[in-house]
């Protein structure tokens, strides 16, 4: 049986989420998952003792749905998403509160760009694996968020909805090459990749985004177990005095340069569309002609 989020809000308003959870069959933390889910407020700490003392705070309102936001929730999982805006309030924000705001998708995803898995990678592998799907060096990191955030945002500006591909729906991640010069052709790519799909609902449309940066190869040498830049492979002691046996080679090296990759999200369509970066901070300027 399906329960509707209004229901649901109702009822978590009307009594304590232990005897909501109890009639649902569910433990109390895995209700409190399934409204966050269903963007439901909940009450506060407190809540309950404040109402019993004969004080009644004014509760909340329900947020609208957005397009391809969760309205209702069952234990088998099945689950209906919003097919439409009606009745949504469209927000202007000022050019200051544009310029220093950050998206909450990206405002989540900063954190758990700073904890990440410790690997040879060049590229970071985030623990947390539902976020914005973001393919970053570390050195590119806060430019990619920043240039991701103003992306979300002008998307919202012109009434589209950008969020995490919601549970349950079949969304099609696309593949990419991050690499500038993709030939060779590689067997496989150590690249992480979030859970699920970051979505922009156009319309009827469910257009997947991922903004990755692009690699770029360059000349490295091997020192002391690590491949460090030419520039400084020839001037480093132990290549000097020929001490330890060494070598040069080229790899792929974050290049600092952004790519914003829009996709179908349907397996059998096969739409892609990139817009790449010339040099470093170009989208700076150039962002609003992607969108």
């Amino acid at each position: 049986m399906s329960v509707t989020r209004e229901k649901l809000y109702e009822e978590i308003w009307t009594e304590p989420i232990t005897k909501v959870s109890k009639r649902y069959g569910v433990s109390d933390s895995y209700l409190v998952r399934v409204l966050k889910s269903l963007n439901i407020p909940r009450p506060p700490r407190g809540y309950w003792a404040t109402v019993a003392s004969g004080i009644h705070p004014e509760k909340p309102p329900l947020p609208s749905a957005k397009l391809g936001d969760a309205i209702t929730w069952s234990r088998d999982g099945k689950t209906e998403f919003a097919t439409n805006t009606a009745g949504e309030v469209k927000t202007t924000r000022s050019k200051r509160a544009a310029r220093i705001a950050t998206h909450g998708l990206v405002r989540e995803a900063h954190e758990h760009f700073k904890n990440v898995r410790d690997s040879r990678s060049i590229y970071l592998k985030p623990f947390k694996k539902l976020t914005i799907d973001l393919i970053i060096s570390k050195g590119t990191l806060e430019r990619g968020l920043s240039i991701t955030s103003q992306f979300y945002f002008l998307l919202e500006e012109l009434g589209h909805h950008v969020r995490i591909a919601p549970y349950g729906q079949h969304i099609h991640r696309a593949e990419f090459d991050e690499r500038e010069n993709t030939k060779p052709h590689r067997h496989y790519s150590d690249l992480w990749s979030p859970y699920r799909s970051t979505v922009v609902y156009i319309q009827d449309a469910v257009i997947g985004l991922t903004v990755f940066e692009i690699s770029e190869e360059v000349e490295v040498g091997y020192v002391n177990g690590e491949y460090i830049p030419i520039a400084q492979y020839w001037q480093h002691p132990k290549v000097k005095n020929k001490s330890v046996y060494t070598w040069t080679t080229k790899q792929d090296t974050p290049s600092g340069r952004l790519c914003i990759q829009a996709y179908s999200t349907h397996p059998g369509t096969k739409w892609l569309k990139q817009w790449r970066e010339s040099k470093p901070g170009e989208f700076s300027k150039t962002l609003k002609s992607v969108v």
